[in-house]
């Protein structure tokens, strides 16, 4: 049977000054045979069943104002089965990458990243040395930019903090569906984007770039009337934090642990 191992690391942020003056650790505490779990993440797309991926390791960063996982971040300095570096293949290329767009809850306290291992199988961890770091930003001084009985049939652009919003272009195929925001800037910064008409926020039905840290866009139903209120959520100041990667044999136990449970409902 194949499985899919899911390694939780805790980061515990006692407060943003604690988090950046003290080295962090990153542990692991857990894995499952089952990815049933990511069905909770705060994402658009559900995972509606387990899904067996003997290529894919799956960490959980657990701490405070998290707003994103840096693209490309990942450095590997171990990657060893049974002993053997399988870092690059033979013609000098790394042999793993991130997996899906890395995923931040919307509160903040938790980050999901998955490291895809292109040609290398593995069936069981005790034999899977990883050692590495990853960058996550972390926010300080929420703000927010609100606009109210915005018109949408007029071209606009809101400036938020490092943030621009402006509607997207209608296409023959979504002009009459859906209303479209295409966001600018400094992704990193970016929380959350809700558009309303008449107190009631609109249905967020599809959102692209989110693996982007420049530009990302936002579909929702369109509005019964062209005047929306907009709210635009951000982190004025946004940190680069390193975050150590690590697994090793001496932590693997299978302590029957219900990920969802550990690492709660996004």
């Amino acid at each position: 049977m194949k499985l899919k191992f899911i390694a939780l690391l805790l980061i515990n942020f006692a407060g943003m000054e604690a988090a950046l003056s003290e080295p962090m650790r990153a542990e692991l505490v857990a894995y499952s045979e089952c990815s049933a779990w990511m069905a909770k993440l705060d994402s658009k797309e559900k995972t509606q069943h387990c899904i067996w991926a003997d290529h894919t390791l799956t960490f959980v960063v657990n701490g405070e104002n998290i707003s994103a996982l840096k693209g490309g971040s990942l450095r590997l300095s171990k990657f060893e089965l049974d002993g053997n570096d399988l870092r690059y293949d033979r013609l000098g290329n790394e042999t793993y990458t991130m997996g899906i767009a890395p995923l931040v809850d919307s509160n903040g306290k938790y980050a999901i990243l998955e490291i895809h291992f292109k040609s290398t199988e593995f069936g069981r961890l005790s034999s899977v040395v990883v050692e590495g770091t990853v960058e996550l930003s972390v926010g300080e001084q929420l703000r927010t930019k609100e606009v109210d009985s915005l018109n949408i049939d007029d071209k606009f652009s809101i400036q938020a903090g490092p943030i621009t919003a402006s509607r997207s272009a209608p296409t023959k195929y979504n002009q009459s569906k859906s209303l479209g925001f295409d966001l600018i800037g400094n992704m990193n910064a970016f929380v959350s984007l809700i558009v309303s008409e008449d107190s009631r926020a609109l249905k967020n039905i599809g959102s692209w770039g989110l693996g982007d840290d420049k530009k990302r866009s936002y579909s929702f139903t369109k509005p019964l009337d062209s005047k929306v209120d907009v709210r635009l959520t951000y982190w004025a100041k946004v940190r680069q934090v390193t975050v150590p990667i690590s697994l090793s044999p001496k932590h693997i136990t299978n302590t029957g642990i219900n990920a969802s449970d550990t690492i709660g409902k996004f």
